[in-house]
């Protein structure tokens, strides 16, 4: 992202810039090792544009993963949790929604 793009979003107050999935994927490969069998956490602003999310989700078999959960909390709409995990060799997607309230 160029300073144009963060300069225009300045302009018209909008803020919201997520992480690249490009980045995600450098990174999280120095740590594949570490999450073999790991619960991982996602406190993002929704799971459904969160690139972390997405990220783990699709490479949920490869990195081995236990579990992911994901929390979407807000006073004025839905609140929820995701649980992802592997059941009979098959990956499982609950969603848990949350009365407007702190668990």
């Amino acid at each position: 992202m160029n300073n144009n793009s963060l300069n225009k979003a300045k302009k018209v107050k909008n803020d919201e810039f997520y992480t690249q999935h490009s980045d995600i994927e450098k990174e999280i490969i120095n740590y594949k090792d570490f999450l073999k069998d790991k619960i991982v956490y996602c406190n993002c602003d929704s799971p459904e544009f969160s690139n972390f999310y997405k990220y783990f989700l699709n490479n949920f078999k490869t990195l081995k993963i236990k579990k992911l959960f994901t929390t979407y909390l807000n006073n004025k709409e839905k609140s929820y949790l995701t649980e992802v995990y592997k059941e009979n060799n098959q990956i499982v997607k609950k969603i848990i929604k949350i009365k407007n309230r702190l668990f």
